[in-house]
C-alpha cells in the first residue's frame, strides 16, 4: 500500500483535465510547495506564484513531470507596488532584429555560418540573480522598483528579507530564512558551511548535484558577515546598550550570567547580605586540547570583526603578553610538583601538539551556572601554561575587586597557586585582590590527589560552596568541541568568531533555561518540606511556595 502511493505520488489523476483554476486552459502545471494534487496552466501558475518565487513547480511532458523553474515560463519577482510592475518601469522597445542579405560575390569564409540571435524581449526584462533558499537554489528575475526615491537593489532585496552576496549589483543572494536556519543547525548539530552549501546542490537536482555550482566561498563569506549582525542584534549594540554598562562590560558584547555579582549591575557593595554564598562570585577555569588549529598558511587579509569585544581576548595585547613573559617565565618557577603527577601545566608535554598553531584554549567560566566570562578565553601554545591561565583569570576578575568574596575552582590549584600571588603582583599588579581569592579543586579531579589536597581544596569542607562540584567546564566542553573539527581549519580570526558564536548560543540557552532550573528547584525544596511534616521532623532550610 505505502508503495503505490508513493507512485501514486509521481503522477496525478487530474492530468487531461483543464485548470484547477480558471477552468478555461488544459493543467499541465504543479507546484510541489503549494498544491501539489492541483494542476493549473501557465497563466495561474504565474499569478499564484507572483510573491513565492522560491516553489518548485513541475510541467507535464513526455508522460511524467519535469521540474521547470519559475524564470523559464517568464516569471518577474517584483519588490515593490504589492509584487506588482513598478509604474516607473518602462521597457524598451525590442529592436528590429538583424537583416542579411547573401552576397554570391563574397567569398565562402566571409560568409557568417549563423545568423545573430535575436535579443530578448521586454516580457522577460529584469535582472536574473541566483538565490539560495533552503530548498535549493532558484534563478529568480527580480523586477527592481525604478521610481526616483527607490533605494539601491541591495536595499530592496533586504526589504525582501533576501540578503545579498554583494552590496553592489548582486547577482548571488540568500534568504534570511536559509541563513538563520544554517545558523540555528550550526549551533545545535555544528553542521559547517561546506556541508550546506552541498545539501543546497542535492536539493537543486538530486540526481547530479556535481553539475551544480555551489558558491562556497561567496556563501562563507556572507555567513560570516549575518553571523557577525546576529551577535550584536543580540547584544544590542545597534541601540548602544553595551556603551551603557558599567566598566568593565562597557562595550561587550557578551551574554552576561544573570545569576553572578556584577558591581554596577545588579551587586552593590554597601549592601551585604547575611549569607555568604549571596555576595560569592564562583569561577572555574580549565584547558580543552580539542579545539586546537592546525598550523598553515593563514590568510593575511583576515581580520576578527569584534576583536577583544566577546569571550577571547584581544589577539594583538595576549601575543604581546606571551612574548614579555617568555618561556623563561615559566622554568624559573618549574619545580618539582609536590601532589600525585598532574598532567596539566606539564610544559614536558609539548612534544605531543606537533603541526598545531594553537593546542587548545583556556577558559574561565562561572562555577555556580556554567557562563562563559566576558574576556576570559586564551589559547593555548605547547601545552597548558601558567602563563595563559594568568591571563584568562586576570580577564575573568577584572571590575571584581567590590565583590565580598570570589572562589577559583582549578584541577591543579594546588600548584597553580605556589607563586601566583607573585606573578600577579609583576603581570597585573592592578588586581591587588588576588590575595583574597580562595583556591578550590573539582571533586572528580579532587580525587586524583594526594590526601592532604583533598582536605585542604575540598568544596565539601568550604562554607557558602553548597552543591557546586566545580565540574561545569567539562560540561561546556562536551558541547563546544562539536565545531573543532572545523574550526581547526580555519584561520584565526575566524575561528575565534565561530567559537565565539557557539559560546555565546550555550550563553544564550543557559539564561533562558534558567527559569526552568528555578522552578525545578523550588519544586524539589516543596516535596523537602512535605517529606518532613509527614515525617515529622523539622525541615531546615528556607520555606517556599509554588
Amino acid at each position: 500500500m505505502l508503495a503505490n502511493e508513493l507512485l501514486r505520488l509521481e503522477g496525478s489523476s487530474l492530468l487531461g483535465a483543464p485548470c484547477s483554476y480558471c477552468t478555461e486552459e488544459p493543467g499541465l502545471f504543479r507546484c510541489l510547495e503549494c498544491h501539489p494534487e492541483r494542476l493549473s496552466c501557465k497563466t495561474c501558475v504565474l499569478a499564484s506564484h507572483a510573491a513565492l518565487p522560491f516553489h518548485r513547480v513541475e510541467k507535464w511532458e513526455n508522460k511524467h513531470f519535469t521540474a521547470l523553474p519559475l524564470v523559464d515560463i517568464e516569471a518577474v519577482y517584483h519588490l515593490s507596488h504589492d509584487n506588482t510592475r513598478c509604474p516607473h518601469w518602462k521597457a524598451p522597445d525590442p529592436p528590429a532584429p538583424p537583416t542579411y542579405t547573401p552576397n554570391p560575390d563574397a567569398p565562402a569564409d566571409d560568409r557568417p555560418k549563423k545568423r545573430p540571435r535575436r535579443p530578448q524581449t521586454s516580457a522577460a526584462d529584469g535582472h536574473i540573480v541566483r538565490i539560495a533558499h533552503t530548498n535549493g537554489f532558484h534563478h529568480v528575475r527580480i523586477g527592481y522598483c525604478r521610481c526616483p526615491n527607490a533605494p539601491d537593489h541591495a536595499t530592496q532585496l533586504l526589504r525582501a528579507r533576501i540578503f545579498p552576496g554583494t552590496l553592489s549589483k548582486p547577482r548571488t543572494a540568500y534568504t534570511i530564512a536559509l541563513l538563520s536556519y544554517f545558523l540555528t543547525s550550526t549551533w545545535e548539530s555544528n553542521l559547517t558551511a561546506y556541508d550546506y552549501a552541498k545539501i543546497l546542490c542535492r536539493l537543486t537536482h538530486s540526481y547530479c548535484p556535481e553539475d551544480i555550482k555551489s558558491g562556497y566561498d561567496n556563501f562563507r563569506v556572507v555567513l560570516r558577515v549575518w553571523r557577525d549582525l546576529q551577535f550584536r542584534m543580540r547584544c544590542g549594540a545597534f541601540f548602544d546598550i553595551p556603551a551603557r554598562l558599567p566598566p568593565p562590560y562597557t562595550n561587550t558584547m557578551a551574554v552576561l550570567c544573570p545569576g553572578c555579582p556584577h558591581p554596577g549591575i545588579n551587586y552593590d557593595p554597601a549592601v551585604k547580605h547575611r549569607k555568604i554564598h549571596c555576595d560569592t562570585l564562583t569561577l572555574a577555569g580549565d584547558g580543552n586540547f580539542r579545539a586546537v588549529q592546525k598550523d598553515k598558511i593563514s590568510d593575511p587579509a583576515d581580520v576578527h570583526l569584534r576583536p577583544g569585544a566577546a569571550y577571547f581576548r584581544e589577539d594583538k595585547a595576549y601575543h604581546e603578553y606571551l612574548a614579555s613573559v617568555g618561556d623563561e617565565h615559566e622554568v624559573s618557577h618549574l619545580q618539582p610538583s609536590t601532589c600525585t603527577g598532574l598532567k596539566a601545566g606539564d610544559v614536558l608535554r609539548e612534544g605531543r601538539y606537533k603541526n598545531t598553531k594553537v593546542s587548545g584554549v583556556f577558559s574561565v567560566i562561572c562555577a555556580r551556572h556554567g557562563f562563559f566570562r566576558p574576556d576570559a578565553t586564551v589559547d593555548l601554545q605547547k601545552g597548558e601554561r601558567y602563563s595563559h591561565t594568568d591571563y584568562a583569570l586576570a580577564g575573568a576578575l577584572a571590575g571584581t575587586q567590590s565583590i565580598r568574596r570570589i572562589v577559583f575552582i582549578y584541577d591543579i590549584n594546588c600548584q597553580y597557586i605556589r607563586h601566583v600571588h607573585e606573578r600577579f603582583k609583576e603581570r597585573f599588579p592592578h588586581l591587588t585582590h588576588i590575595e583574597f581569592i580562595e583556591w578550590l579543586i573539582p571533586k572528580m579531579h579532587l580525587v586524583g590527589h594526594k590526601e592532604d589536597c583533598q582536605y585542604l581544596y575540598s568544596l565539601n569542607f568550604t562554607p557558602g560552596s553548597g552543591r557546586v562540584d566545580g565540574e561545569q567546564t567539562e560540561r561546556n566542553w562536551c558541547d563546544l568541541n562539536g565545531a573543532a573539527t572545523s574550526t581547526r581549519e580555519m584561520n584565526s580570526a575566524h575561528r575565534h568568531e565561530v567559537m565565539e558564536d557557539k559560546q555565546n548560543e550555550m550563553n544564550f540557552k543557559k539564561m533562558i533555561n534558567l527559569r526552568t532550573l528555578c522552578n525545578i528547584q523550588r519544586l524539589a525544596i516543596l516535596l523537602t518540606q512535605i517529606s518532613c511534616l509527614c515525617q515529622r521532623r523539622p525541615f531546615k532550610g528556607r520555606w517556599v511556595l509554588l
